[in-house]
């Protein structure tokens, strides 16, 4: 009987948060792809957006920072990218 009631409480309350992580991931993929693409074509403004719609969905994954960084240098925007390079070297 425990043993149904912790499975039915891991259901509840864990099963939601694992989905919920998983569509900000696929989301965050999606942004990342989408900034990639930009970038590939020098739509700065619009990789920006995207780069860091990624990073607020999912920010510890450091190919975002990495990314975001070579925006700011394509722009001439020199400070922001080292607090971006140093930061994702931080969190590796």
């Amino acid at each position: 009987m425990r043993l149904l009631i912790a499975a039915a409480l891991l259901v509840v309350f864990v099963a939601p948060a694992a989905a919920q992580d998983t569509r900000d991931h696929r989301e965050a993929m999606r942004h990342l792809r989408l900034g990639e693409d930009s970038m590939r074509l020098e739509q700065w403004e619009s990789a920006e957006v995207e780069f860091r719609s990624a990073i607020r969905l999912e920010p510890p994954l450091e190919m975002r920072h990495s990314h975001l960084g070579k925006v700011y240098m394509a722009t001439r925007r020199y400070r922001p990218p080292f607090a971006r390079i140093s930061g994702a070297a931080t969190r590796s």
